[in-house]
């Protein structure tokens, strides 16, 4: 009795460790294919360079404030890093064409969501340009119809592109980047999330 009771467990043990080992592999794929395709991401768009890292920086501004579960932070995270991984499928000289930019969102979902441990972050960089009166693309969606995760990256993004200097305009100062925010709160924006956000950022975020 005493060996099929050692043998029962060491047998559990070694399912145990198995799967623990599978974990790890895949969370290091995981890390690495991201690497890959934020590297590659800032190759196509050099004007962009680091832009994915700080719009999951300010996204996380606003997930501690509002105490996103940590589950849920990590997968916006891991979304704020892909949110512009379509534009790997559109020519680097079409990129900011109206009519390819607005591609890009729908493409970066068909790219992720056939990738297991990504597919529950295909939504939100499908609805990542959504706005919230409804007038935003590629469905149209409207208000709390928009994911959360979608919301927090529109107004992470928004920011970064506004007070970071590119090849093709002029940034905007700190307070003026704010102020543009609340402007725009309730309609482009959700009101809420804005809010949060310019009552937790800081300029020395910005560093």
């Amino acid at each position: 009795k005493d060996k099929e009771l050692i043998t029962y467990l060491s047998d559990q043990a070694a399912i145990s460790l198995t799967r623990a080992r599978f974990y790890e592999d895949q969370k290091n794929y995981e890390i690495h294919i991201t690497d890959i395709l934020l590297e590659a991401i800032d190759v196509q768009i050099p004007e962009k360079l680091g832009h994915s890292k700080r719009v999951a920086k300010y996204s996380n501004i606003i997930a501690k404030a509002i105490n996103m579960p940590g589950e849920n932070t990590k997968r916006l995270y891991f979304a704020c890093l892909l949110h512009d991984v379509g534009f790997l499928k559109i020519m680097a000289d079409e990129n900011y064409q109206s009519e390819n930019f607005r591609k890009h969102p729908a493409i970066g979902y068909e790219m992720i969501s056939p990738i297991n441990f990504y597919a529950d972050i295909a939504p939100f960089i499908l609805h990542h340009h959504e706005r919230y009166d409804g007038f935003g693309y590629p469905e149209g969606l409207k208000g709390d119809g928009i994911p959360l995760e979608s919301r927090i990256i529109a107004v992470a993004e928004a920011f970064d592109a506004m007070v970071s200097e590119t090849s093709y305009k002029v940034p905007l100062d700190f307070d003026s980047a704010v102020l543009e925010l609340q402007r725009n709160a309730g309609s482009q924006f959700d009101f809420w999330l804005v809010e949060v956000f310019v009552n937790n950022i800081t300029t020395e975020h910005l560093q």
